[in-house]
């Protein structure tokens, strides 16, 4: 799946949310690009940035949103790629992910 597809009400299909929890870890750049498209950023936010010039800095702010904590959940169930790039998690729905080094 190369893009997320969504329900009438706009929130992920079980088939984005099944392509997050299978992604490959071969590639977290685009697992995490994938998430990033699936947010709802009119209750959450996304701030995405480089570290060390290349490697993808990603905080994901769910707002409480449901949908965003789905995606969040997904991402979840991915235990190798969760591993992989999570940071941190904070109270307030706030998750920072690091696209792992080379």
């Amino acid at each position: 799946m190369k893009e997320p597809t969504f329900d009438k009400y706009g929130s992920p299909t079980e088939e984005t949310l099944e392509a997050i929890r299978t992604w490959s870890w071969a590639n977290p750049y685009l697992w995490l690009t994938f998430c990033r498209d699936c947010w709802d950023e009119n209750y959450g936010k996304i701030n995405w940035d480089f570290v060390e010039g290349s490697r993808i800095k990603a905080e994901f702010i769910t707002g409480g949103w449901s949908e965003n904590e789905t995606i969040i959940g997904a991402m979840g169930q991915n235990l190798i790629l969760w591993g992989r790039c999570w940071m941190s998690s904070h109270r307030g729905g706030l998750y920072v992910f690091e696209e792992p080094g080379k």
